[in-house]
């Protein structure tokens, strides 16, 4: 370990020594600025006198030998650029547009003539950056006040090329050139705003996702979106990479006070899945409404100017789900339940040029959040025991220093807090919860599945990353241009809380309702007995052999025997204190031998370390090497030929070291009698409480599992394993990505692209159990391992098994407590029986996690995306500009990454996928085969483009319009697992086997006129209208053929998903915005 430090620091060292100083993560915060001069015959011009002036000021610069010239660590706005020459007429650019992370560039002509003429040229386009490989948009301020977008920064991911929905991961969280949406990293003004626990944008929930974004389009900038060719300074995420930049102060005071209005009123009427004759209902989302105002001022603090700049906003928000619970639930006595929340979002910049080299910055930004009480988790509820009150928000800080050491020399270092927390408050933290599944038939009177009483699973966390860069760049002329870059970046993420459910803990008991000795017949251990665990349940038909059951009278079925399956239980500690430690070295040189060409090549080193509460790991020495070349063919910036090779490594989220490095013990699928009493006739007649349901009594003489007339099987699980190991080498898991592109500037700043994107799996992390389902089901012991998976991987001891006929004879090798008679699947069928023998082929127990010499029976994880994009943009002149993109693209392999679209479960790197191996029944389906994954769309096409009128009454009228159009979905038939029993895990007849859901689409339009009160003050009103022609096309499709493990689901293929089944209708926001 100490050598392969000490090699990284050399690296660095070599890198200082000989290359000079060196551009990284801290810059992306700022832009550039860069430019030829020539005379009138084409000829450069050196020695001009090159001035910019800006938002905070100006700067001086004389063009070099090539008549080059480059202004370095500005901030995103617009610019002017005046350039002088004896003999020549001074030439003055203005209206420069200098983006996040990027090189404007221009061409500067000077004419023959006197020093005292002035030309003046308006700039049309910033050029091509020909320095870059990276592929993305920038999208400013400017930009999104004239398209129709929402009011949050989520609704302009969308609007780059090689993004899509990412599905359950909301949309807050996208697909990104084929990563799940919890695969991108979220930085603002430098702080990473990335949820630290799971990986979504800013306060992410296990119930809830993505709740606060961290941040507003009041106080934005710019919004950069990068899908694919990061240069090295750029890691940790497989998915994108958003950048964010706030406003700035400057020279001159501005400011603006705005306010939105979005009431019900403005919605058309949705469709909801409860109106297409679903069993199982949701209730309806009928509006969705809000209002926020904003107040934003910026300039220079008095007697300061030039020096000290401020820019501060302030924007509270109110938004209301507008719900209605199904009739036949008790919570439609409550007609219309306005769900409501208010944010206060915050932002506030002070920028201090301590020269014209040095400049000190520092902001901080945050959304403090809270609710209303009420039903957010469901609807479908009989009582108020469901309901919570919510209170989340996040708490950013950065502070730092960029230095201009030397005309060719950029040192920058920043320090960074992010915080975010989630608090759940359930109103019945007494009561468990228990989801009633005895009405699922479809029958007459049944209401399908819902939730009968109790909240349930609730998390509150608080998050705190603190981040250190530095970062160096430098120019060299040798042998042509070189630019260095060398920097360091050091990440500590703590993530904090519990796990908790409603309803008190209880004692597990030894001894079942028939006296039976659990810890006797190895079903529990005996060091669980007597300890306290929480627990949730699930209320269920049991077959008729089970005497034991009491009789609850079921709608539709008459008096049936059920019974409460304990769904998930921990008896560990429920509060965890989790962290991480991540670093990165990264250098890069760009080298441009003549105009003509550049070439660079970068490396990347990475390490992360997960700390939980009882064990750590670290992933050592990650190497993420970068290059690609760039080809200007005529060498005056307006074209670009282009290709990179990159790899890129995926930090993982502490959700793991919460779940798998910390004390997490489990007691699932208990069965227990709920209350009863005993009629004349000795029949057992479950009591109905107030809420009208069961009463769960958790004592041995309620205990069902493993008892003589209690449930077929005896369905508990007892986890004593704590934590996972990892397997001896484990690495981080990373993509590789090749890229292949051109872009061509035509007249008036129009710029054409295209470009081939190829990205694959290399290596990914994943919990993996070294048995398959039936093993499991007959009772091996399951064991867990941490690592790269792939066909070869060997890190357990390998089950010996003998299947044979139901109801036969079991091989007498197998070891006779490890029998299952017989194996079924979902629907019952009998697929015959297993036996295991005791011990695997290397002497050890069935399961263990050590090394046999075979492989345990995994695949190969892949996954691999393949985009054709096409973009033609324009910057805004002459009263118009455009963005518009189409994407031709698919989404193939067996592992969708670090979110699960098909059983929704926000876990990366420990999903189930990998929990069972193959096995002999098929059990597990489709699941290890390739197909489509759940978010491949194989066409998107975007045109937002905006005009403002002039010459006319209407001059100033800003008319921008929006149109998206998709095609659907990939539609899998889902089948329950066979061992943990819940919904939507195993793919039968291949990945997409049901089709796809139709295209969807919609065209928004956008509109404002400004009325002059003043030279400088505007008063604007206007108009964004989303979905103008009411489109309302069937978004998702129920996929699972069943509710859980043998409860089959009448809904199957129907439209589901309360809010996302359809498209939104039409609605329209309106604002008011006084500028001056």
């Amino acid at each position: 370990m100490t050598k392969k430090w000490f090699a990284g620091l050399l690296i660095a060292a070599l890198f200082m020594t000989f290359a000079g100083p060196v551009c990284g993560q801290e810059t992306a915060v700022k832009g550039g600025l860069g430019g030829t001069v020539y005379d009138t015959s084409g000829a450069v011009v050196p020695g001009a006198k090159v001035t910019l002036s800006g938002p905070t000021g100006g700067k001086t610069q004389i063009s070099d030998g090539q008549g080059a010239f480059l202004f370095t660590l500005l901030i995103p706005g617009i610019y002017s650029v005046k350039v002088e020459k004896e003999g020549f007429k001074v030439s003055e650019v203005k209206g420069i547009e200098v983006f996040t992370d990027r090189t404007s560039t221009i061409r500067v002509t000077l004419e023959a003539g006197a020093v005292s003429q002035v030309v003046e040229v308006t700039a049309s386009s910033v050029g091509i950056d020909t320095t870059s490989t990276a592929i993305g948009a920038n999208l400013t301020d400017d930009f999104y006040r004239s398209v129709p977008v929402s009011r949050n920064i989520v609704g302009l991911f969308y609007l780059s090329a090689g993004v899509a929905s990412g599905g359950g991961s909301g949309a807050a969280n996208p697909s990104i050139s084929g990563g799940s949406g919890l695969e991108n990293l979220y930085v603002a003004d430098g702080v990473n705003i990335t949820d630290s626990a799971f990986g979504g944008l800013g306060t992410f929930s296990r119930n809830y996702g993505s709740l606060g974004t961290g941040i507003n389009l009041s106080f934005v900038k710019e919004v950069q979106v990068k899908t694919g060719g990061y240069e090295p300074q750029y890691g940790k995420a497989t998915g994108g990479i958003i950048q964010i930049v706030t406003k700035s102060g400057s020279n001159e005071y501005h400011g603006a006070i705005s306010g939105f209005f979005q009431p019900q009123q403005f919605e058309a009427t949705r469709l909801h899945p409860d109106d297409f004759g679903r069993k199982n209902l949701a209730g309806k989302t009928l509006h969705q409404e809000s209002y926020d105002a904003s107040g934003e001022f910026g300039g220079y603090v008095p007697g300061l100017r030039d020096k000290l700049f401020f820019s501060g906003s302030i924007n509270p928000s109110y938004s209301r789900d507008i719900n209605l619970s199904p009739s036949s639930f008790g919570l439609s006595a409550l007609g219309e339940m306005k769900l409501r929340t208010n944010t206060l979002n915050y932002a506030g910049k002070l920028t201090y040029k301590l020269t014209e080299k040095h400049t000190i910055e520092t902001s901080i930004f945050g959304d403090p959040a809270h609710t209303s009480t009420g039903p957010f988790l469901t609807l479908t509820a009989d009582n108020a025991t469901v309901f919570s009150k919510l209170e989340f928000g996040t708490r950013n800080w950065v502070v730092r220093w960029n230095g201009l050491m030397t005309p060719s020399w950029v040192v920058n270092s920043s320090f960074t807090w992010g915080n975010n927390n989630f608090n759940e408050l359930p109103t019945a933290p007494n009561i468990y919860s228990i989801t009633d599944v005895t009405q699922t038939q479809g029958r007459p009177g049944q209401r399908g599945s819902f939730t009968a009483v109790g909240y349930g699973f609730f998390e509150p966390t608080e998050s705190n990353t603190y981040g250190f860069n530095i970062d160096t760049q430098k120019d060299v002329r040798f042998l042509g241009k070189h630019t260095f870059s060398l920097g360091y970046r050091l990440e500590r993420p703590f993530y904090d809380g519990r796990r908790e459910r409603t309803g008190p803990r209880f004692p597990i008991p030894q001894f079942n309702a028939t006296g039976v000795d659990l810890v006797a017949i190895s079903q529990e251990p005996a060091s669980i007995v007597g300890q306290l665990t929480n627990a949730s349940f699930r209320l269920r038909v049991a077959g008729s052999s089970c005497t034991l059951c009491p009789l609850l009278n079921v709608p539709g079925s008459g008096n049936v025997p059920v019974f409460l399956q304990q769904i998930r239980g921990e008896f560990g500690p429920t509060t965890f204190s989790t962290t991480g430690h991540y670093a990165a070295i990264y250098g890069m040189e760009s080298w441009s031998p003549f105009k003509y060409l550049t070439i660079n090549a970068g490396l990347r080193w990475e390490q992360q370390r997960l700390v939980g509460t009882a064990i750590n790991y670290a992933f050592v020495d990650n190497w993420s090497p970068r290059v690609g070349f760039i080809v200007d063919p005529r060498g005056n910036r307006k074209t670009k030929i282009y290709g990179n090779y990159g790899r890129y490594n995926y930090a993982i989220p502490l959700d793991l070291a919460e779940r798998s490095l910390s004390n997490e013990l489990d007691y699932i699928g208990a069965r227990w009698a709920p209350a009863f009493t005993t009629n004349a006739s000795g029949q057992r007649i479950a009591t109905v409480n107030s809420f009208g349901t069961v009463n769960p009594v958790l004592d041995s003489a309620h205990l069902l599992s493993f008892a003589s007339g209690g449930t077929t099987g005896g369905g508990l699980s007892v986890s004593l394993q704590s934590t996972e190991g990892f397997n001896p080498g484990t690495k981080m898991e990373y993509i590789d990505e090749f890229v292949g592109g051109f872009e061509r500037e035509f007249r008036g700043g129009v710029v054409v692209g295209a470009r081939f994107i190829y990205r694959r799996f290399g290596r990914i992390v994943e919990d993996t159990g070294g048995i398959s389902p039936e093993a499991a089901n007959a009772g091996v012991v399951q064991n867990f391992v941490i690592a790269n998976v792939t066909k070869s991987l060997d890190a357990f001891t390998n089950p010996i098994s003998h299947t044979f006929p139901s109801g036969g004879t079991p091989d007498p090798r197998c070891d006779p407590n490890l029998v299952l008679d017989p194996v079924t699947d979902t629907f019952g069928n009998n697929l015959g029986a297993v036996c295991f023998e005791t011990k695997g082929v290397n002497g050890q127990a069935a399961g263990a996690p050590i090394p046999d010499g075979v492989p345990d029976g995994f695949p190969n994880a892949s996954r691999v995306y393949k985009a054709l994009e096409i973009e033609v943009n324009k910057a805004f002149s002459k009263n118009w500009q455009l963005r518009a993109n189409y994407r031709l693209a698919k989404l193939f392999g067996n592992f969708e990454g670090a979110f699960r679209n098909d059983n929704g479960q926000t876990d990366p790197s420990i999903s189930s996928l990998f929990d069972f191996t193959e096995g002999q029944f098929n059990l597990l389906g489709d699941q290890f085969k390739p197909g489509v994954l759940n978010t491949d769309r194989r066409h998107i096409a975007n045109i937002y483009t905006s005009y403002v009128l002039g010459g006319t009454r209407f001059q100033g009228m800003t008319l921008g319009l929006g149109v998206r159009v998709e095609s659907g979905i990939p539609i899998n038939d889902l089948k329950a697992h066979p061992v943990y029993l819940n919904a939507g895990e195993v793919p039968v007849g291949g990945r997409g086997a049901l089709g796809r859901t139709s295209p969807d689409g919609s065209m928004d339009v956008h509109v404002d006129y400004p009325f002059k009160v003043s030279e400088k003050k505007r008063l604007r009103f206007g108009a964004d209208l989303f979905n103008i022609f009411d489109f309302r096309k069937q978004l998702r499709v129920d996929q699972n053929e069943d509710l859980q493990f043998s409860v089959l689901n009448t809904d199957f293929r129907k439209p589901v998903g309360r809010i996302t089944g359809f498209e939104r209708p039409f609605y329209a926001r309106t604002f008011v915005r006084f500028e001056f």
